[in-house]
């Protein structure tokens, strides 16, 4: 796959949603809404670029365990970023990490 903007914004925007919907279960329950948002990310992604819904599914997942597991929240959203840049390059044949 080619990479893009657009991809790069997607997926930074499934990262979020991952991330308020860890944040929400530290809160409390979750509700329909939260759940939708964050699967509406995915379907989007789905959707519109050649990837399947376990890769990522899977990615998102592993986003939200990091998250999760934080004892630092600098230190997470610099792994989260890292994760992120990774991702990318692993999908994308002409991205090139800056990490």
């Amino acid at each position: 796959m080619e990479y893009s903007a657009a991809f790069d914004a997607d997926l930074a925007a499934l990262e979020a949603a991952a991330i308020d919907l860890a944040e929400r279960h530290e809160a409390g329950p979750v509700d329909a809404t939260d759940r939708r948002d964050y699967v509406a990310n995915i379907d989007h992604l789905v959707n519109t670029y050649p990837l399947s819904f376990e890769t990522i599914r899977a990615h998102a997942e592993h986003i939200k365990r990091m998250y999760r597991n934080r004892t630092n929240e600098n230190t997470v959203r610099k792994r989260i970023d890292t994760e992120h840049q990774a991702f990318v390059a692993d999908v994308c044949d002409d991205y090139d990490p800056q990490f």
